[in-house]
């Protein structure tokens, strides 16, 4: 591989870098809303919540 292909190869993986990182945050931001939102929502169905997500993602 020559310089300039080697430098167009690390510029293209720099950006998918910087899109993953930007998704990541995205994704991370929406969590935390998520979680303020379900500050509102008794302990027990917060739990019976999980509970049924985990079971789900078992079967």
């Amino acid at each position: 591989m020559t310089n300039p292909e080697q430098v167009a190869r690390r510029t293209r993986h720099d950006a998918i870098l910087a899109e993953v990182a930007g998704e990541e945050a995205e994704a991370a931001e929406a969590e935390a809303v998520e979680k303020t939102a379900a500050l509102d929502v008794p302990m027990h169905l917060r739990i019976d919540s999980e509970l049924d997500a985990a079971t789900a993602s078992e079967g």
